[in-house]
């Protein structure tokens, strides 16, 4: 079988200086930004960032940020077998049912010999975490969603530090961009990557990769339910031919050698001075202490997206800002 790959790169951007991006920017005074005054509660209330491809949710936390990665081809299982499902011998029984009013009839009938598998479920890919440490002396603090840009932006002062940190997707250069600043060189910490599906974390000393398989298959319904539909031959991860039940967990890994293979790659793009440390640990430790020259390319990511935006639908609320499901 062909092997399918799911991927994400992230570019990781810190300084301690105002740089390519607005970051940190305190106007809102547009109807195209949301902002709030606390972060997200649930992943409900994370704010997107997406190009299409893939996509991120943005909780804004104080102390370790969780940015929840995905990509729109990630599913679960594989190409799946002819199920020698045919509705001719039995269309002729199924109508003259209908025809008596016998409904419940022909529904269990065409239940039972006509319908196929549920589809496979979208997968959750991995979260980006990056830890900075005690917020206890957070203040001023604020998270926004800049639609027309496509930009989620958190910023606050701690100990007196003004520190910003933003994310976009690029869809010319196919990133997740996180970018940190500081008005002054204060920036210290942690960032590791994590999934909900076993991976292994690795190394190279010039980021930190992570790499696993998506679940053979994903089920949605119980052992009973199944039986109660009659659906065991559908199934034959659950069911023996005798009808005996093989296992009940929802989601199966490394079955037939089904499920797609995935990696994710946290790359630090640049960083001005101190020290950059990626550990045998998987978690990578960045210190910036120096303002940086080096610029990335964001001007084909705000181009290619406002084009889209303003090309397409959107939604625009009169006094947003003010508006939402948290404060």
């Amino acid at each position: 079988m062909r092997q399918i790959i799911s991927n994400i790169a992230f570019l990781f951007i810190a300084a301690a200086a105002a740089m390519a991006l607005s970051c940190g920017q305190d106007t809102v005074k547009n109807q195209n930004i949301l902002w709030y005054k606390s972060p997200a509660s649930a992943w409900e209330e994370a704010l997107p960032a997406g190009n299409g491809r893939m996509g991120a949710m943005v909780f804004g936390y104080k102390g370790i940020e969780r940015i929840q990665f995905n990509e729109n081809t990630f599913y679960s299982g594989g190409p799946q077998p002819d199920l020698g499902i045919d509705i001719r011998e039995d269309l002729g029984t199924v109508r003259k049912l209908l025809a008596e009013g016998k409904n419940a009839e022909a529904g269990k009938l065409m239940q039972e010999k006509w319908t196929g598998r549920l589809n496979e479920a979208y997968q959750p890919f991995g979260d980006l975490y990056i830890d900075f440490g005690d917020s206890s002396s957070v203040s001023h603090y604020r998270q926004m969603l800049d639609m027309e840009n496509g930009i989620v932006s958190t910023s606050y002062i701690k100990n007196g530090v003004k520190i910003a940190r933003e994310v976009f997707v690029s869809h010319p250069d196919q990133a997740i961009v996180v970018h940190i600043c500081a008005d002054r060189p204060v920036l210290d910490f942690r960032a590791w990557l994590g999934s909900k599906h076993p991976v292994k974390i690795s190394s190279d000393g010039c980021g930190l990769m992570m790499t696993g398989r998506a679940p053979s298959h994903a089920q949605r319904r119980d052992i009973e339910y199944m039986r109660k539909f009659h659906t065991e031959r559908l199934h034959p991860e659950y069911f023996r031919p005798d009808g005996s039940v093989i296992r009940d967990e929802h989601v199966i890994y490394g079955l037939d050698g089904k499920g797609m293979s995935f990696e994710a790659m946290l790359v630090p793009y640049s960083h001005s001075g101190g020290r950059l440390e990626i550990s045998e640990e998987s978690q990578g430790r960045l210190y910036c202490g120096y303002p940086l020259g080096q610029e990335l390319r964001t001007s084909r990511h705000f181009k290619r997206h406002r084009q889209k935006y303003r090309g397409g639908m959107r939604f625009i609320c009169e006094n947003a800002q003010h508006r939402g499901w948290r404060n």
